[in-house]
């Protein structure tokens, strides 16, 4: 899946003759990224599926080999259609290849793929790139990489520390950390993998050595189960990293579950600053989801964090 390049763009104000149409085909499905990481069998169907309608719409010959490849995946089993790849434009030239489930709760968790919050993050680091320039950064929730790996290719910092606490998802997390970071993987960049369970947090961080002025997490704030255990984790890390910066994106779904989160940061003494939206969503905009991105900093009127 070309995340970023929304589907129905793919054939605004296109012309299908037969060259245009192997271009086409050359420059989605053959492209050296989707050949290397490829995205799933029913995104491949789907694609082929609307070109032949398109094709037939404009009144032209489908060419040969669009059937050719439409009948090899119908052909296909379904069942090797449990994991795919997704490439993630970033806007620019860069492209993040990620591996992820295909479904939305695989493995007893819902960490295998990469969620609506993500993608506008990501739109928003990469107009405030300065934020993370240089900074030492600790993810909460990694799931499967995308914010982490867009920031360490397009953002420049120091180092960077994912984390997460599933098994499956710490594997599949690490995969995807190899298909993109050594051709993009600046000079001095250092990136850990930790696994952090947010009700053990005290016993893991903090983390030796290493410094953290930045903490990021996204699709976090979706449970009113885990928001108290995220809560005391930023707590315990606002008090060992007292002058870190922290950003929050959040896909709304229901709002009196992001009501119980702002009303417990107040309760902890923590403030929520609203950012500005992207301007441009590449990845972002073909959700209508309400998006929430804050910046959480503490109420600096006390000198003790609420626990």
């Amino acid at each position: 899946v070309l995340v970023g390049m929304q589907f129905n763009r793919i054939f605004q104000g296109f012309k299908y003759s037969e060259v245009a149409q192997r271009d086409l085909v050359e420059k989605v499905l053959k492209h050296p990224t989707s050949v290397r990481y490829p995205p799933s069998r029913s995104y491949r169907t789907h694609f082929l599926k609307t070109l032949i309608g398109k094709v037939e719409e404009d009144g032209e010959e489908v060419i040969e080999d669009i059937y050719g490849l439409y009948a090899s995946l119908v052909a296909t089993p379904h069942n090797d259609d449990r994991v795919c790849y997704k490439s993630y434009h970033l806007g620019n030239s860069e492209y993040v290849s990620l591996k992820e489930s295909t479904q939305m709760i695989s493995d007893g968790t819902t960490g295998l793929i990469t969620w609506p919050a993500a993608h506008y993050f990501v739109d928003w680091c990469m107009e405030n790139k300065h934020l993370f320039e240089g900074r030492h950064i600790l993810e909460l929730g990694s799931g499967s990489g995308l914010a982490g790996i867009a920031v360490c290719c397009g953002c420049s910092p120091a180092s960077y520390c994912f984390t997460d606490c599933h098994e499956g998802v710490m594997q599949q997390l690490k995969e995807n950390i190899a298909i993109n970071t050594p051709p993009h993987v600046g000079r001095g960049l250092s990136i850990q993998v930790l696994q952090l369970d947010w009700s053990d947090v005290e016993d893991v961080l903090p983390l030796g050595s290493n410094m953290v002025d930045c903490i990021v997490a996204t699709d976090v704030v979706y449970d009113t189960g885990i928001i108290d255990s995220l809560l005391a984790t930023l707590v315990h890390l606002f008090r060992l990293y007292p002058h870190a910066m922290c950003y929050i994106a959040s896909c709304v779904r229901k709002q009196e579950t992001y009501n119980y989160f702002t009303a417990k940061l107040a309760e902890m003494l923590i403030v929520p600053e609203p950012q500005k939206p992207p301007q441009y969503r590449a990845l972002s905009g073909g959700h209508d989801q309400n998006f929430a991105l804050v910046r959480l900093t503490r109420d600096t009127s006390t000198t003790q964090l609420s626990v």
